[in-house]
């Protein structure tokens, strides 16, 4: 299997999305090296076609690798989540949560740093959460067929 193309995060887009997750009553810091070596992790997986079949892996190891870094003095899950989903976004991927942040997804993000959960339980989580969206708009989609067929009749 040949590597997958997708849209990367750079450690300066991290640290935008770390900046807007932080309240002006957290603290500001990060420790340095951290979020690069998360960052290589995934590189890494990239260059040696490791475990990285589509998006949503790519997706679950910046959330696991970021929470596990951890990166900056404060924020880290709510980084991690955000990043997660922003690599889907740039990859033309748009998760539909019914609220944001998602509780199941989150809490997942939150026993990853316990080390209760791996980033291949979180591709998992979010394939499995776009492919809802996705049959749920199939079916949307073919009911607004058949209802503008009763329309025309």
């Amino acid at each position: 299997m040949s590597p997958i193309e997708v849209i990367k995060l750079n450690p300066d887009l991290v640290r935008r999305i770390h900046a807007r997750v932080l309240n002006e009553r957290e603290l500001q810091g990060e420790y340095e090296g951290r979020l690069e070596g998360a960052l290589s992790r995934l590189q890494a997986r990239l260059d040696y076609n490791l475990g990285i079949d589509d998006v949503f892996d790519v997706a679950g190891c910046y959330a696991a690798f970021i929470t596990e870094a951890p990166a900056f003095t404060d924020g880290d899950k709510r980084t991690a989540f955000r990043a997660s989903i922003a690599v889907l976004g740039m990859n033309g991927i748009n998760p539909k949560f019914q609220r944001v942040p998602d509780e199941p997804y989150y809490d997942m993000i939150i026993e990853c740093a316990k080390g209760n959960c791996s980033e291949n339980e979180i591709a998992g989580y979010l394939r499995a959460l776009h492919s809802q969206f996705m049959i749920q708009l199939e079916s949307i989609s073919n009911g607004s067929n058949t209802n503008q067929k009763h329309l025309e009749d």
